[in-house]
């Protein structure tokens, strides 16, 4: 097993604990403001959102790409699949950061409102979200253009055959990796036509030339960007890293800044005279936490961008390979953000405590009473077997 193989098995094996413990871990978290009527409230509503999106990355985007990994890069989950593996994420991604907005605007206008705030109701909570998931959605819908499958062309015996050729005959040559399913099937059992060399990949996967006339190759199924028009990845990634990160964060920034600053004046002013801060603890306390995972977010979604406007701008696509670093860390990173925001409220919140201990306690219980049970049952046979 080489070395690369290691690593692959190695970041499969840690992506699917973690996209484990996230699933879990969100579903807790929905499970506890369910049956908490306490938390039936519009920030509730909103954490809800989030670990709905956390939910359906870590319980459908990470396994569908999981299993493309162990699959090697020969794609076996068909075009919808490479369609809802490639922008499932970035939809995910939207939604939460989305939620992060209306839940800043929310807590500022709640905060600096006092008591004559016009605090959101639940139904228009409830229509944030819907408007929420339509632009994420919006935002996300280029990469389902973008990604499809494609028939690859693959060297039988690569070692045998390839040959260094120069940078001027690759850019002069013609891509013939964008075959329809259709074509591949005609073009696998034909010749190479003459003066039209083979490019293995396809999008922004490294080209490599072969010679003319060359037959020793077969066709491999692939999930990819390609045929799409000239300057699209970069202008889309640049987009999506600006009006799905960069502004973002601005704007939750700027909402946080406002009501710690606002916070910091009316305790500083109260202080002097005497008083109490118009500002509750608890919901201090909340405003820690939503800014807590804010951060973490941040910081976990940082390397997913940085490295998909480097393959998209550059056109170094590596996410075909399981054991390349870049790759692997801007997964990871991913991954850990659906199992942060569980931690966090835990941290920050009593009642997501309690919830924790009670789940976890009833669980226990339950296993307690049915071992009880067992060694009484098994007890009670034995002292029948011997008086008979």
């Amino acid at each position: 097993m080489s070395a690369n193989e290691e690593v692959s098995i190695g970041v499969i094996v840690l992506l699917s604990v973690i996209a484990f413990l996230g699933f879990i871990g969100n579903i807790l978290v929905c499970y506890i403001i369910a049956f908490t009527p306490k938390m039936r409230n519009v920030t509730s509503l909103f954490i809800v959102n989030l670990a709905v999106c956390d939910i359906l990355y870590s319980g459908l985007s990470m396994p569908l790409k999981l299993i493309s990994m162990v699959n090697n890069q020969q794609w076996t989950l068909g075009n919808a699949g490479c369609k809802i593996v490639m922008s499932s994420p970035l939809c995910c991604i939207a939604s939460s950061i989305y939620t992060m907005i209306v839940i800043a605007h929310e807590r500022r206008v709640v905060i600096l409102g006092g008591l004559n705030n016009n605090s959101m109701t639940m139904r228009q909570a409830k229509i944030a979200i819907v408007i929420i998931w339509i632009t994420s959605l919006a935002v996300s819908a280029p990469q389902m253009y973008e990604y499809s499958t494609y028939e690859k062309i693959v060297l039988n015996n690569p070692l045998e055959h390839v040959s260094q050729s120069s940078s001027d005959e690759t850019m002069n040559n013609t891509m013939w990796d964008n075959l329809t399913e259709s074509d591949a099937g005609g073009a696998a059992n034909e010749e190479i036509p003459e003066n039209k060399p083979l490019i293995i990949g396809g999008g922004s996967s490294e080209e490599i030339i072969l010679p003319e006339n060359f037959t020793d190759y077969h066709f491999e199924t692939s999930c990819g960007s390609h045929g799409i028009p000239d300057m699209f990845e970069e202008v889309y990634s640049i987009c999506i890293f600006v009006i799905g990160y960069l502004i973002p964060l601005i704007i939750i920034s700027v909402n946080y800044i406002l009501i710690v600053r606002y916070i910091w004046k009316t305790s500083h002013a109260l202080t002097k005279e005497g008083g109490t801060s118009a500002v509750s603890k608890n919901k201090v306390k909340i405003i820690k936490m939503m800014m807590t995972v804010v951060v973490v977010f941040a910081v976990c979604w940082a390397p997913f961008f940085a490295l998909f406007v480097r393959e998209e701008v550059l056109g170094q696509d590596n996410s075909g390979d399981s054991g390349s670093v870049f790759h692997s860390i801007k997964l990871t990173f991913a991954a850990l953000s659906t199992i942060s925001n569980p931690i966090i409220y835990a941290m920050f919140n009593k009642t997501f405590r309690e919830g924790y201990r009670r789940i976890f306690h009833c669980k226990l219980g339950r296993a307690n009473r049915v071992e009880t049970t067992g060694e009484g049952a098994s007890i009670t046979l034995s002292a029948q077997g011997s008086t008979s």
